[in-house]
């Protein structure tokens, strides 16, 4: 009877043993399930959040608070200039109007953000007057600029490199574009200029690849030259009437440089229209418009200049009107569409090989005394292999 009761306390002993073991365990895992949770948490909530907005598309001006740690300096009159980024870590920048000691903000710094490979977006506050020189130039990533209406000048070069800039609104308080303010900009698609704007300056648009819109005010009087060279993606484009010339004063250093015509380089121009009050159609303007098939000019043109218009390959006809006195070199080298060409009497100044290369050339037109270099010059007519007459004449 003993030895049973011994046997039987046992057995309820291990019992107990098995049950507290197995309870120790769930307890244990859940425990560390509760325990992993929570620091899962606590490493979600202490992970550091980025004090930039990544998306510059995502971001408003109303949505940005005023940008901390920018480096202002005080003009002593109760105004600052911004200087530059300074302790400032924001990729997305909105500058204040007012810095923290009170002055009013009223100008951007010549190179003031230039070269930041890390700035995606920059809202300029009313009251600023001038963005200085260069102040935002080779900003790879910046993509949108706010500039309010203020603003009345914008330094030389001043977006120049920025190949993500794809919008830029510009005030209506401008009087001029400056040399090479956008010049390199490849993402810019379109642009509204100012009925306020007299003057667009050389390379101001430079090689902006996919421009494809751009309105000009009748306010615009000069078009300097390389100001649209190399926008390949303009297709049509209608200059305004209050135009005089385009892209004079076309050095050869200029040239070396790739600031050639006004309009060289558009390979998808296809029409343009030149108003009545133009008088010069500078060097080089729409060389290498290889799309453009035709063009009119107005009465008013006194001089086509140099290589004005070589390399249009897709140009058929060209009527130059007798307001024409003076025709450069080249002016239509390379128009291997060109079938004839008549060219008044009224020139009275015509440089070398103006039809050299127009391959399909079968009648030509000129003043007499133009006649003997066509024949007598080794290279006037080098590539016209159809030219058949000059002046009615059998060549």
């Amino acid at each position: 009877m003993k030895k049973s009761i011994k046997v039987l306390s046992i057995i309820l002993c291990c019992f107990l043993i098995t049950n507290a073991i197995g309870c120790s365990n769930k307890s244990t895992g859940e425990n560390t399930e509760r325990t992993s949770s929570h620091l899962s948490e606590q490493t979600r909530d202490s992970k550091p959040e980025s004090p930039v907005s990544e998306d510059v598309s995502e971001t408003t001006e109303t949505e940005l608070e005023d940008s901390e740690g920018l480096n202002f300096v005080s003009l002593g009159d109760g105004t600052a200039i911004v200087q530059g980024l300074g302790d400032c870590t924001f990729m997305n920048v909105k500058i204040p109007s007012v810095t923290p000691d009170g002055d009013k903000v009223t100008e951007i710094a010549p190179c003031a953000f230039s070269k930041n490979p890390y700035l995606l977006s920059v809202v300029i506050p009313e009251g600023v007057t001038v963005i200085g020189d260069e102040a935002f130039k080779d900003c790879t990533s910046l993509g949108r600029v706010d500039i309010p209406d203020s603003v009345s000048e914008i330094g030389i070069s001043a977006f120049a490199n920025c190949p993500s800039l794809s919008e830029c609104d510009l005030p209506d308080s401008l009087t001029e574009i400056k040399f090479g303010t956008f010049c390199l900009c490849s993402s810019l698609v379109s642009v509204d200029i100012p009925n306020t704007v007299l003057c667009i300056e050389d390379c101001a648009f430079l090689q902006c690849s996919s421009l494809s819109y751009v309105l000009l005010p009748d306010s615009i009087t000069t078009i300097g030259k390389g100001a649209f060279t190399g926008c390949c993606s303009i297709t049509s484009i209608d200059l305004p009437s209050s135009l005089t010339s385009l892209s004079e004063n076309v050095s050869s250093s200029d040239k070396d440089k790739g600031y050639f015509g006004s309009f060289s380089g558009c390979t998808s121009l296809e029409s343009v229209k030149l108003p009545d009050s133009l008088i010069v159609i500078g060097d080089s303007t729409f060389s290498g418009c290889s799309s453009l098939t035709s063009i009119e000019i107005p009465n008013s043109v006194t001089t086509i200049g140099e290589s004005a218009f070589e390399g249009c390959s897709s140009l058929t006809s060209i009527d130059i009107p007798v307001s024409v006195t003076v025709i450069g070199s080249t002016a239509f080298k390379d128009c291997s569409s060109l079938v004839s060409l008549v060219i008044p009497d009224t020139v009275e100044a015509m440089g070398k090989d103006i039809v050299q290369g127009c391959t399909i050339l079968s009648s030509i037109t000129v003043p007499d005394w133009y006649v003997e270099h066509l024949i007598n010059d080794y290279d006037a007519l080098d590539g016209c292999l159809r030219l058949k007459t000059i002046n009615g004449k059998e060549y």
